[in-house]
């Protein structure tokens, strides 16, 4: 009897704690925009480091960051040692901190032009703990949805890092036949970065990763090697023989980005994972000889590939775009 009794006690009371610890069905923090529209100037994390929001201030000699970083952007760290992030426009507002803005895990970040144009839409960032200090990532490119379906943020925490984090109803500006946005989920992995759930399992090997990751991997290289010659190729490879990294566009593309040791002013390459799919653009630059190169497995869709192409590194060089199908690039003036 007692032995019967024990057994319903367990199945009644302690197996749905357990998965429900088990699943994470329940987020320690969630948060969604959808109530009353809120922005936080400037966020306290647990380790001392701040994220501030700066405007109208000279942009630092020593990074290279896009125009729009003149008007406002989001900055991290420390008095007298503060980085200048990637999330600039003319609005960027912190939308939310957790456990609370003096003492936070997490922040999210949304930016946009602030124009007509850009009511429909915002670049979304999520400030986190890394294994060394702040780090901040970009989910995407966040539309407003149709009614009802709005945009969620989940997070499940390990000390004051993110153990798990899933946004769902993220709609990146894919629309079906009839024009409707088609929703999808992103989910954090340990690298840092949020990935679309259609991200193939294969290629997350290659996030945050260095270029020679790839080019030096026998079968994820083998399908570029159809388009390239062998010396072609070991050109790409040298080009970025020296410091790189690498980051995830949309949650879908690799961008990874490095420059020839001891030559990194001059010559410098790219590699472009296509996440869903596996296609791969090399791209290489040589300032000094005016050469622009590239080879794809694929014609480029501009209505997909244009997500990319400002987190390729041109080092100010030059400016990429897509034209019918392939990749060009046009010198900029100095």
């Amino acid at each position: 009897m007692k032995i019967k009794f024990l057994l319903t006690f367990i199945t009644i009371f302690l197996l749905p704690s357990i998965a429900l610890t088990q699943t994470g069905a329940k987020p320690d923090f969630s948060w969604n925009s959808a109530g009353k529209y809120e922005t936080i100037e400037k966020v306290r994390f647990e380790n001392g480091e701040m994220a501030v929001i700066v405007s109208d201030k000279k942009l630092p000699p020593y990074q290279r960051l896009k125009e729009e970083c003149a008007y406002k952007r989001l900055e991290i760290g420390k008095e007298g040692n503060w980085f200048s992030t990637n999330a600039c426009d003319s609005r960027v507002h912190i939308r939310a901190a957790f456990p609370s803005a003096s003492n936070a895990k997490i922040a999210i970040v949304e930016t946009n032009c602030g124009g007509t144009i850009c009511n429909s839409f915002d670049d979304t960032y999520i400030v986190f703990f890394g294994n060394d200090g702040l780090r901040i990532t970009k989910v995407g490119t966040s539309f407003y949805g149709p009614k009802g379906k709005i945009t969620t943020y989940d997070f499940w925490f390990d000390g004051k890092k993110i153990k798990r984090s899933v946004i769902r109803n993220f709609f990146d500006g894919r629309e079906n036949d009839l024009g409707d946005l088609i929703a999808s989920t992103r989910n954090f992995v340990i690298q840092g970065d949020y990935i679309d759930s259609r991200f193939k399992k294969e290629f997350e090997q290659f996030i945050s990763e260095h270029p020679d990751n790839f080019m030096g991997n026998s079968s994820a290289r083998s399908e570029i090697l159809k388009f390239v010659k062998p010396e072609e190729f070991r050109e790409y490879r040298n080009a970025m023989s020296g410091p790189g990294s690498s980051s995830v566009t949309n949650g879908r593309f690799i961008v990874m980005n490095a420059c020839m040791a001891h030559n990194c002013d001059d010559i410098f390459a790219s590699v472009i994972i296509d996440g869903f799919t596996g296609h791969t653009q090399l791209i290489r630059f040589e300032k000094s000889k005016s050469i622009f190169a590239t080879v794809s497995t694929k014609e480029l869709d501009p209505n997909v590939d244009y997500s990319w192409l400002e987190d390729v590194d041109t080092q100010d060089w030059a400016k990429i775009s897509i034209k019918v199908g392939k990749l060009v690039a046009s010198k900029n003036k100095k």
